[in-house]
C-alpha cells in the first residue's frame, strides 16, 4: 500500500511494478542484515556490516557464512563497490 505495508495475500506483488520489486528487495535486504547483525554479534562472521549485507544480496547470504565474509565472487566485489559508491554520490547530491 501506499505506507509501505504488505497489501493483499502472498505472491500477489508483481516484480515488474516498482514499488512492489522495491519493497519487496527493501525487506529482503532488511532480512539479511538481521541474519547477520546477530552472526557479526557473535563473532561467527566479520567484516563491514553493509558490505556483508550486499554481498548476501547479490551472492547470497549462504556464501557469505561459508566464507565467514565478503566471498571471493569478482561480481559480488564489483557490485558491493558499485552500490557504495551511488550511494555516497546519492547521499551527497
Amino acid at each position: 500500500d501506499e505506507n509501505g505495508q504488505i497489501a493483499g495475500p502472498p505472491g500477489s506483488g508483481s516484480p515488474t511494478d516498482p514499488a512492489d520489486a522495491t519493497m519487496a528487495s527493501a525487506r529482503y535486504l532488511c532480512w539479511i542484515a538481521d541474519y547477520q547483525r546477530d552472526r557479526i554479534a557473535s563473532g561467527d562472521l566479520e567484516g563491514d556490516p553493509q558490505t556483508l549485507m550486499l554481498a548476501g544480496y547479490n551472492a547470497g547470504p549462504g556464501y557469505v557464512d561459508q566464507y565467514n565474509g565478503l566471498p571471493p565472487f569478482d561480481e559480488t566485489h564489483a557490485y558491493v563497490i558499485k552500490v557504495a559508491e551511488h550511494a555516497a554520490r546519492f547521499a551527497n547530491a
